[in-house]
């Protein structure tokens, strides 16, 4: 409720969807056997997070939390790869942008 408050106040919104965000984040050396699959070439694994594993959402979503909570909630709503930034003046906004980016 409390966002809602901070986004009807602002008066400068800019919406970021990062594309193939999930295709940034590695995997780690030892997990990467999890993701193997076969095809008739051979065996493969993926050495970045693929969209469409179950927990790569809210894998995504923790990571994002984590890199950004010192501003989550205060110019800044995340959701998995789309962001919300909003200020009340140019500015502001402008360096609001540049510290998520």
């Amino acid at each position: 409720m409390e966002q809602l408050l901070l986004l009807r106040q602002a008066t400068i919104y800019t919406k970021l969807d990062l594309k193939e965000a999930y295709n940034l984040v590695h995997i780690s050396p030892g997990d990467k056997w999890k993701t193997a699959f076969g095809t008739q070439l051979g065996l493969y694994e993926y050495l970045v997070m693929p969209f469409g594993l179950a927990n790569a959402p809210a894998q995504f979503q923790s990571l994002v939390n984590h890199i950004y909570h010192d501003i989550i909630g205060i110019y800044v709503v995340v959701y998995l790869d789309n962001f919300l930034i909003f200020s009340n003046s140019e500015e502001e906004h402008v360096a609001h942008v540049q510290e998520v980016l």
